[in-house]
C-alpha cells in the first residue's frame, strides 16, 4: 500500500520576538539593545510526504516515509526605539527554509485480531 500526501501550507505569517540571528547585548549602554528585536513577516511554503507500509501480519504493520518542507517569508525586523541612544529604523528581512526528513512507522491493530495467525 502507498499513500501520499501534497499539501499546501498557504499563507504564512510570522510575528516573534527574535534575536535576528546575532548576539543580543542588552543593558542600558549607548548602543546596547533594550530587549529582544520584534520582526514580522509573511510568506508561502508547502509540504510534500511519502510513505509506504508493508502489512507483516493481519494486525502488525511497519513502514518508511519521506518528507521535505520549504517556507519562505520577507518582513521587517524593527529596530525602532530597540537600540539605547540611537534612532533606528525597519530593515528589510527575507529567510528561507528546505527541512528533510525521514521517518518511521508501526502500527499494531488492537482488537479480535490475533497478533500471529496460525494460517
Amino acid at each position: 500500500m502507498f499513500t501520499g500526501l501534497v499539501e499546501g501550507v498557504g499563507e504564512l505569517i510570522e510575528r516573534k520576538p527574535t534575536s535576528g540571528g546575532f548576539r543580543l547585548r542588552i543593558g542600558t549602554r549607548p548602543g546596547d539593545f533594550t530587549g529582544p528585536i520584534p520582526e514580522d513577516g509573511k510568506g508561502w511554503g508547502y509540504q510534500l510526504e511519502g510513505f509506504v507500509s508493508y502489512r507483516v501480519y493481519e494486525a502488525l504493520s511497519v513502514g518508511i516515509g519521506g518528507r521535505y518542507w520549504y517556507m519562505q517569508t520577507r518582513g521587517l525586523t524593527h529596530f525602532e526605539n530597540h537600540i539605547v541612544g540611537f534612532t533606528a529604523v525597519p530593515q528589510v528581512v527575507e529567510w528561507k527554509t528546505h527541512n528533510f526528513g525521514v521517518f518511521l512507522q508501526g502500527s499494531l491493530k488492537l482488537g479480535p485480531y490475533a497478533l500471529i495467525s496460525s494460517n
